[in-house]
């Protein structure tokens, strides 16, 4: 199934609803929360919705933007990595339930034998991130940085390298602990593996084939005017200048339009092929958004949850209460960027969303997103 454009009616959808819910997007780019929206909800393939909301004065100052905007997407990433990993699985290349020290022997310390592929890819491996940063910029972490290979980024490689030697703070697969350096470990060893930067695997290997044409780890220049900025005020700041789009973090660097990610999503929801090309096995998609950290518990920031419910790369809903909302089944996926973007896919409704901002405003220290708000009224627009 490819996506393709249509009346809510045909997709079991309620017209009015979804107008309903569109007018409460721009109310929120009219209140400040966003002074652009971009969302897009689709179901059974059908596109009932894909619109641009935006503030005349944010459009006048860093437009003009359009449907086609692409958005620094952060955390989203993740998923995108974690898809790489499993079709390099499928081909014999990688196995998720080894060791990572058998693809990266440099990666020691004590009781980090036991830290498998699997433990990076659902947040549980137990590495202690809080010092990597300082030791790669104050140069305790001794990084010859004249031996980074030619197919790696140098601050990819003085940022994972400065890791290798990381402690544990606690035994991998005991808790979830949200860690990003584990998705920049897993960028190693595509690289290692296929002998390719990870920017130009991602590319000839998922992007091209599913036909996702704006989506990139390392953005070029002359794409940068079609980038939703982040003004100097925003939450955000450090996404304010291009930096972003030129190192090809595989945590937190994908860009990409609304519509590509709604491919990347529908590719999930076919069972892994879209649009003739099969980029992974139904098996690898059953495993990568089902939880695989059963009696798991985690915390974030202030939020305890007794189940991480967590899969390969992707949120898994379970019953928590997060931003995916209350109306959405079980087994939804998700995956959020840094409090401003937002990709959702419910199988049991056959339901994705879409939903992408440069966020304006807090609430109790955390992002002001509205992504609860928006998916429980796009689901709440079913009625078949």
């Amino acid at each position: 199934m490819s996506l393709r454009y249509g009346h809510p009616n045909e997709a079991g959808m309620c017209e009015s609803r979804i107008a309903r819910l569109e007018s409460l997007q721009q109310q929120w780019v009219d209140s400040g929360v966003s002074p652009i929206i971009v969302s897009l909800i689709a179901r059974k393939g059908i596109i009932v919705s894909h619109k641009l909301f935006i503030d005349p004065a944010y459009d006048k100052a860093y437009g003009p933007m359009d449907l086609n905007t692409i958005f620094q997407l952060a955390s989203i990433s993740k998923p995108v990595t974690a898809a790489a990993i499993l079709l390099l699985a499928e081909e014999g290349k990688v196995a998720v339930a080894l060791p990572v020290q058998d693809y990266i022997p440099e990666f020691v310390g004590e009781k980090k034998e036991n830290v498998l592929i699997h433990h990076l890819m659902t947040h549980t491996s137990g590495i202690d991130v809080s010092k990597i940063w300082q030791s790669a910029n104050n140069g305790e972490a001794g990084i010859d940085m004249s031996q980074c290979p030619e197919n790696q980024h140098p601050g990819v490689y003085k940022y994972v390298t400065a890791g290798y030697a990381a402690p544990l703070s606690s035994f991998p697969g005991t808790e979830m602990s949200y860690c990003s350096y584990g998705f920049v470990l897993l960028t190693e060893i595509i690289r290692r593996v296929t002998g390719q930067s990870f920017e130009n695997f991602m590319t000839e290997r998922l992007f091209r084939p599913l036909g996702m044409k704006d989506t990139s780890f390392i953005v070029p220049p002359d794409q940068y005017p079609r980038v939703a900025k982040h003004p100097s005020n925003a939450p955000f700041p450090r996404f304010a200048d291009y930096e972003n789009l030129t190192v090809p973090w595989g945590s937190s660097g994908l860009c990409s339009t609304a519509y590509d990610m709604a491919v990347f999503c529908q590719t999930f929801l076919n069972g892994g092929i879209y649009d003739g090309h099969r980029l992974l096995s139904k098996l690898s998609v059953q495993k990568m958004t089902m939880n695989q950290v059963p009696g798991v518990s985690s915390r974030l920031g202030d939020e305890f949850f007794k189940e991480a419910y967590w899969g390969l790369g992707w949120n898994v809903s379970g019953t928590k209460h997060d931003y995916t909302g209350t109306l959405r089944s079980e087994k939804t996926y998700s995956h959020s960027g840094r409090g401003n973007t937002q990709i959702m896919v419910d199988p049991e409704n056959e339901l994705i969303t879409i939903n992408f901002q440069v966020t304006m405003k807090r609430v109790k220290d955390r992002p002001y997103h509205h992504f609860e708000y928006f998916n429980d009224a796009a689901l709440a627009c079913i009625v078949d």
